[in-house]
């Protein structure tokens, strides 16, 4: 009767077994990651504070399907993303990476995946500048009237 208490010795250590286990993460992923936008400037929050390790952060759009990487190996928790906020009715993702600058490069981080974010129907407007009445994209830009 060794054989099922074999499986179920295996069936336990799979189920402990988790992806950032077996990459040997020592720090941990962002927490807690927010979006917030005031005309437009957008900016990210997420935690913990970093203690021996980095993070940055990558953002993605429907206009660029590669990840942008923004406050490269940062200890902060905050990053001003409005620059790589192109069109703001784009909806975009973010990944936080958690990584320890390694001398070849080639580990592969853990990362941490916050919530969509649409700029245009998200970012809160000063009162007195009204809201957007129009929206023009350009090929170097973009051109937002306010109202």
């Amino acid at each position: 009767m060794r054989c099922p208490q074999t499986v179920l010795l295996l069936l336990g250590t799979l189920s402990c077994w988790h992806p950032s286990s077996a990459q040997g993460e020592k720090y941990p992923t962002a927490t807690d990651i927010r979006w917030s936008s005031i005309n437009l400037k957008t900016i990210l929050d997420w935690s913990p504070k970093p203690t021996n390790y980095t993070y940055t952060v990558l953002i993605r759009g429907k206009y660029f399907k590669d990840w942008k990487k923004k406050c490269i190996f940062t200890t902060d928790t905050t990053c001003d993303v409005s620059d790589l906020m192109k069109d703001p009715k784009d909806t975009y993702d973010v990944r936080i990476v958690s990584e320890i600058r390694s001398p070849d490069g080639i580990e592969e981080s853990p990362y941490a995946e916050g919530p969509s974010f649409t700029p245009y129907e998200e970012s809160m407007y000063r009162r007195g500048l009204g809201h957007i009445s129009e929206y023009r994209r350009m090929i170097y830009g973009c051109t937002v009237l306010m109202e």
